[in-house]
């Protein structure tokens, strides 16, 4: 039984090791000398073939000095298993000139299968023969067996559109670690990490002939925030690595027991090259005029937690947005309701997943209504429109129609019953005073006193009225203080506006960028809204814009203030594009703009 089991196992194991075939074949050196000798590769991985099964390429070109040696080996990696198989062979080239290898070819399971074709060049002898892998090193060399490269998903891509970064390490010799010296700064793009392993997991890739060891370090999802020529900025790296090990000349036979077989440490600095990137507006052809700025492919819903409530209690709109792209910038699109719900500030959410190939996730707004009157309601469908950059199209999503029923209140005969105000919602609490005691003292009043002879009598008679008065006249101040609140924030507008820039300005040097664009934001939008009494829910920069124009506020102006306001926002999620000229630069141009609104509102 267990032999049967055992014999089954291996059976398992050899047919998964036998899917997935790729064969490559690889150089120790592509570029040589006359008399140097070099290396012939060829790897077969997940199949099982014999040196008989395979047509090797012609190598008369070439003296075979040994091969084919064989090996193989099995892997299991985070439970995936694989296997692979080398042949090699040690050549000398004959002459010298440019000489291609042919590929390696055999049939396996019916499908024929074929590596890649190399090229030696070999050159002048004008040094000693040199062993293979064990030959010395010079700064070139250093260069091909150890560089760091940018691999970007696109060169081209339009404001907003995911770009995918790989910052990957090709290496030929024995790396011991590395230090990141130098991190990209991408000036323009709003950046978001992919999750890494905590050890780089090594692949192989044959460049030139040659092999290498290649490790992705960083990946990162970058979405450009303008339009125009952008670069993407190069890792620096300071690299750890053993050198091959150089043999001299022999000149005793106990010269190589001293040796040292390992090599020595070497370290080396390492940069990833400069990556230009041309990014282009979206187009303005079919742009509809609620895009607001959304690139990728997104869904889109709208839901209420229940259909059915009584007049005065709390009910739930939830917005959602969910897919891939630049989602922490897209805007939510705002419910238009009916005036007998009171809607309170939204609340919202969004959740990054960066554990795939691309950045995806949701963002979700949740409004609390509390419908005034009973009746039937109609929230009616929302819409969201995003760029797609696969199709080069604007793409909507739709929301259904959401129906509300509101029945009448648990006030008296049904009727709706108003919400409680402040001050009957405040606890009364005192502190101090749990017991009161008995009173042990009596104090006794001779018989015949007057009442009217004691001023207390008097106080107490006239305290009452007085205080009714004053309270009267109190609420009255405080209801035409109430009436004209609009017009208090209206006067009041550029001292506030001013007030926040100053903080803004204290901010400026903080090394917490948030700090500084917050409250520049707070100042822009801040000023608008008092000057303009705009509730906050219904602050947008579509309703900024016909406020302004109704007032014959020039195009210009609101431009740019739309622009500083955008620049602004823009610096809370993209702290990689702050630096302290661009925040100056930012905190005159929103001075300039507010001193030449507070002229014209």
């Amino acid at each position: 039984m267990i032999r049967s089991i055992i014999i089954f196992i291996i059976f398992t194991i050899q047919t998964a090791l036998a899917e997935d075939v790729s064969v490559k074949a690889y150089l120790s050196q592509s570029n040589i000398s006359l008399g140097s000798q070099f290396q012939y590769t060829l790897e077969i991985q997940g199949a099982s073939v014999s040196a008989s099964d395979i047509t090797f390429p012609d190598l008369n070109a070439f003296f075979v000095l040994a091969g084919p040696n064989t090996s193989s080996s099995v892997q299991i990696i985070n439970g995936a298993m694989s296997s692979s198989r080398t042949y090699s062979f040690y050549l000398q080239p004959k002459e010298k000139g440019s000489f291609t290898i042919g590929p390696a070819a055999f049939n396996h399971k019916g499908q024929n299968y074929a590596s890649n074709s190399l090229t030696v060049t070999v050159g002048s002898s004008n040094a000693p023969a040199q062993q293979g892998e064990n030959a010395p090193t010079n700064d070139s060399d250093d260069t091909r067996n150890l560089f760091l490269k940018t691999e970007v998903s696109k060169r081209q891509a339009v404001v907003g559109e995911q770009l995918i970064v790989e910052y990957k390490l090709y290496f030929r010799l024995n790396v011991r670690g590395y230090n990141v010296d130098k991190m990209p700064a991408n000036t323009g793009f709003w950046s978001e990490d992919f999750e890494m392993p905590a050890q780089p997991v090594i692949d192989s890739k044959v460049i030139d002939g040659l092999n290498y060891n290649v490790a992705v370090l960083k990946k990162v999802a970058l979405f450009p925030t303008q339009a125009g020529p952008l670069e993407i900025q190069p890792l620096q790296l300071t690299v750890e690595a053993l050198a091959p090990q150089q043999r001299r000349r022999s000149q005793s036979v106990f010269d190589s027991f001293f040796d040292d077989p390992f090599g020595r440490t070497v370290r080396r600095t390492v940069t990833s090259p400069v990556i230009k990137i041309d990014v282009q507006p979206t187009p303005a052809a079919g742009k509809p005029a609620n895009f607001s700025g959304a690139v990728g492919r997104f869904d889109f819903s709208a839901a209420l937690d229940k259909n059915q409530v009584p007049a005065n209690e709390a009910v739930s709109l939830k917005l959602k947005l969910s897919g891939q792209g630049n989602i922490k910038l897209a805007e939510l699109p705002v419910p238009e309701l009916h005036p007998d719900l009171e809607r309170y500030d939204p609340k919202f959410d969004a959740s990054i997943n960066s554990a795939g190939n691309a950045i995806q996730g949701s963002k979700s707004a949740e409004y609390v209504l509390i419908p005034r009157l009973p009746g039937a309601y109609t929230i009616p469908a929302l819409s969201f429109t995003f760029f797609d950059p696969q199709t080069r199209q604007y793409k909507s999503v739709q929301s259904a129609p959401i129906g509300l029923t509101v029945t009448p209140g648990s006030g008296p005969s049904g009727t709706v019953t108003s919400a409680p105000s402040a001050s009957a919602r405040r606890e009364v609490m005192l502190l101090g005073k749990d017991i009161r005691f008995i009173k042990n003292e009596t104090i006794f009043i001779p018989a015949g006193h007057l009442a009217l002879h004691n001023p207390v009598y008097w106080l107490t008679l006239i305290l009452p009225g007085l205080l009714f008065l004053l309270g009267s006249l109190y609420l009255t101040y405080q209801g035409r203080l109430n009436a004209n609140q609009r017009l208090l924030r209206r006067k009041q507008a550029g001292k506030m506006a001013m007030r926040a820039l100053t903080k803004a300005r204290k901010n400026q040097q903080s090394a917490d960028s948030a700090l500084f664009y917050r409250e520049l934001t707070a100042a822009l939008e801040g000023f608008v809204k008092d000057k303009m009494s705009i509730d906050l829910s219904d602050f947008r920069v579509d309703e900024v814009r016909r406020q302004l124009q109704k007032r014959e506020v020039g195009a210009e102006l609101i431009e740019a203030y739309a622009a500083v306001l955008e620049q602004s926002h823009f610096g809370q999620f993209a702290p990689a594009a702050d630096n302290p000229q661009t925040r100056q630069n930012l905190l005159d141009a929103a001075a300039d703009v507010l001193t030449r609104l507070e002229k014209l509102v």
